[in-house]
């Protein structure tokens, strides 16, 4: 793999575009390359997981599980963004499938590579922190305001009066 050209692409990340040369080339020189086809999966809801993923080319389908096979696209991840960074802290299965939906190349860092950047670069992995932190927070938040529009639209199915929603 390029690290250089990994380093770039790597600037485009939305969290990692405040970045340093100097703490993204050793982020960058942890990760591996992987390609999806159409239709590949690269992981299943409930799977255990130690790796995330950062999409360089093309698109992942996030696809959670509903109830007796009927399955619910929750999120669309493009270049430029990534996915799967929970498995990389909690040692949990993963929450939802993620399923290429064209060609797709990825940057893949696991638990493995990140403690090394820990013990190698705590500058970097300090910063690499922080930047998923943030990106946490704002999905959350996004969550938080999706998870109060459909309780109002479930209560207003019912007939129950809604007033308008603050933002």
């Amino acid at each position: 793999m390029d690290v250089a050209a990994a380093g770039e692409f790597l600037r485009t990340v939305r969290p990692l575009a405040r970045f340093a040369d100097a703490d993204l080339a050793p982020l960058a020189a942890r990760m591996r390359e992987r390609r999806l086809r159409p239709g590949q999966i690269l992981a299943k809801e409930g799977a255990h997981g130690a790796e995330m993923f950062f999409v360089r080319r093309g698109t992942l389908a996030i696809v959670k599980g509903i109830t007796g096979g009927v399955e619910q696209i929750v999120a669309r991840i493009g270049a430029g963004e990534f996915v799967g960074e929970m498995a990389l802290f909690d040692r949990r299965p993963r929450s939802a499938t993620m399923r290429a939906e064209t060609e797709v190349e990825l940057l893949v860092l696991d638990r493995k590579a990140v403690a090394a950047l820990v013990n190698m670069s705590p500058g970097a992995a300090a910063a690499f922190l922080r930047a998923l932190s943030e990106e946490f927070i704002e999905r959350l938040r996004r969550s938080n305001q999706l998870i109060a529009e459909l309780t109002c639209a479930v209560l207003e199915a019912t007939g129950f009066k809604v007033e308008a929603m603050t933002r």
